[in-house]
């Protein structure tokens, strides 16, 4: 039986701003993604990583940045195609599973500031 990579994702800070005041009635869901990986522990049976998502609206819509934890558990290859840059992409699977598992999150916060909501593949769309 192969084993198959596990991420479970911890959200340890959230700091997010929107000011609903510049949103027009027909405003895109326009934002853009910074992301920052840093390895906090690797142990045998996988890997600690500090992860922050900044993802920010146009026209400063809204801006949300989310900081925590990712565990990868898994074979040593399997961690390392999770962390791997395809051809053709500027971001490594690993960011786009972190970013999935925090969707709804980001969705109810921007729910909140009253602004569009970003799409659940802005790591696809910014890749």
């Amino acid at each position: 039986m192969q084993a198959v990579l596990e991420v479970e994702v911890t959200v340890e800070k959230i700091d997010c701003a929107g000011h609903a005041d510049r949103v027009k009635e027909i405003s895109k869901s326009n934002y853009t993604l910074n992301v920052s990986l840093a390895e906090r522990k690797r142990r045998p049976e996988g890997l600690t990583l500090s992860f922050t998502l900044e993802i920010i609206g146009a026209s400063d819509v809204a801006s949300m940045t989310i900081s925590g934890m990712a565990r990868l558990t898994g074979s040593e290859s399997e961690i390392a195609e999770s962390l791997a840059v395809g051809e053709g992409k500027t971001t490594p699977p690993v960011v786009e599973t972190i970013y999935e598992k925090i969707y709804g999150l980001v969705y109810l916060l921007a729910g909140t500031m009253k602004v569009p909501h970003p799409l659940p593949n802005l790591v696809k769309k910014s890749s």
